[in-house]
């Protein structure tokens, strides 16, 4: 199991297409930082937020689908805090909201010691776990992978008004494909209740964006990209975005409190 960055849902990365042309110019943030290369100020993040040993974050994601001439959205928000993340069986709760036309899931899932406690629709559960990854962490797993050096090579740092850097990058579908095809896959099958090959899949307009604290941890990650899906048959058209905005890594700040009478939950 990853560290930090895996065992959160959570999320990510930034990358940037070899082929893009960058300028010194300001952009409507800020203005560009020289001081330290793309490639070290996301690499160093990482490193430093995959070493963490706690953390308290959001994750939201939203599919907008153009359908038989329907908009439909699905967005989906999860809160996280995590504890004890180096380890292989670390102590995590996790709070979902996802709606789809109306229809609204929420589910809260607290983890300690391989074992997963559920409460959801009224229902409570429990599962072992042992050191694999529940459904939204495995997720996370696939949605957070470093990048080549090449692809971070030659790319502008941003220095924004509230002290924070960010890289902001344009991916090919086959840079992307290489590097998310599991999260895509992943995020498909949990969304959407079904599966599919990201080869099968019309991506474009891929857009990635870390923003990096002046602590050196990862402060926000931004995804977005335009998906040709068919569903049931139908051709659908599916903008995805995704932030995940990172609140706190000291443990000491972080409380996390488990459903009531979870240890009794029924077994599934």
């Amino acid at each position: 199991m990853k560290k930090i960055l895996s065992v959160l849902l959570v999320i990510c990365i930034v990358c940037s297409a070899v082929f893009m042309v960058s300028c010194d110019k300001k952009n409507e943030d800020g203005q560009v930082d020289t001081s330290i290369s793309a490639k070290e100020l996301v690499k160093n993040a990482v490193e430093k937020t995959e070493g963490s040993d706690a953390l308290s974050g959001k994750m939201s994601m939203k599919m907008s689908m153009k359908l038989m001439g329907m908009s439909v959205d699905v967005p989906l928000d999860l809160e996280i805090k995590i504890k004890n993340a180096q380890s292989d069986m670390p102590t995590a709760y996790v709070d979902m909201n996802m709606s789809i036309m109306g229809m609204e899931q929420k589910m809260t899932m607290y983890s300690e010691n391989g074992w997963g406690y559920y409460v959801m629709d009224g229902q409570e559960y429990k599962t072992y776990l042992g050191t694999e990854d529940d459904e939204y962490t495995s997720m996370a797993n696939s949605l957070v992978e470093s990048l080549p050096d090449n692809i971070l090579d030659n790319q502008k740092v941003i220095k924004n008004s509230n002290g924070t850097r960010s890289v902001k990058v344009t991916l090919t579908k086959e840079q992307f494909g290489d590097i998310y095809a599991d999260f895509v896959e992943e995020m498909y099958a949990s969304m959407m209740g079904g599966s599919s090959d990201i080869s099968e899949l019309e991506i474009d307009d891929i857009v990635i964006t870390y923003t990096v604290a002046s602590s050196g941890y990862l402060s926000k990650y931004e995804m977005s990209f335009n998906m040709g899906v068919n569903v049931q048959g139908i051709n659908t058209t599916t903008t995805v975005k995704a932030t995940m905005d990172y609140y706190e890594f000291d443990a000491d700040k972080i409380t996390i409190t488990p459903p009531a009478g979870y240890q009794n939950f029924p077994e599934m």
